[in-house]
């Protein structure tokens, strides 16, 4: 039984990793670089802000219509990922008071954007994280943030961050 419930998780990590993004919750995606490079795709799901998480500061396509906010991180388990909650979670937030539909990304939408994805339900529901993650996990199921960002997203104090929420 345990072996079946592993290989249909694996086959399902692999058919979501295939997909550009998917919608987490009204009006919140979580995707790959491949999602914030398709303006067609965006257009198509009224994106109008993209948080991207990147390794480096690299030159993207800014798309008309569409504000940007970049965070410097590499998906590392020594990365710190907290330090940069503030803003992210404020970008977001932002988008989602105007009604407004936001992208968080990353290379793969599997780790970086992911924490950051699984932070905004933590602070937004009063979620632990164990529970966050399974709420963004069950919509793409390609979802593993690293093992320093699990340190870090579990050990965080939801309280502190949800004024950048307001």
């Amino acid at each position: 039984m345990q072996a079946a419930w592993e290989e249909t998780n694996f086959a399902r990590f692999f058919q979501d990793s295939a997909i550009p993004m998917h919608e987490i919750e009204p009006g919140l995606y979580l995707g790959s670089l491949d999602a914030a490079k398709n303006y067609q795709l965006l257009k198509d799901n009224n994106i109008t802000h993209v948080l991207a998480i990147l390794d480096t500061f690299r030159y993207m396509q800014n798309f008309e219509g569409i504000r940007y906010h970049q965070i410097e991180l590499p998906d590392s388990t020594q990365a710190a990922l907290v330090p940069h909650l503030p803003g992210a979670l404020s970008f977001i937030a932002q988008a989602r008071r105007s009604n407004q539909n936001v992208l968080v990304h990353c290379a793969a939408g599997v780790s970086r954007s992911a924490s950051f994805v699984i932070a905004y339900i933590m602070v937004k529901y009063n979620y632990p994280f164990d529970q966050a993650k399974e709420i963004v996990k069950q919509k793409r199921g390609c979802v593993w943030p690293n093992t320093g960002f699990q340190r870090q997203l579990t050990a965080m104090n939801v309280e502190e961050y949800r004024k950048y929420l307001n």
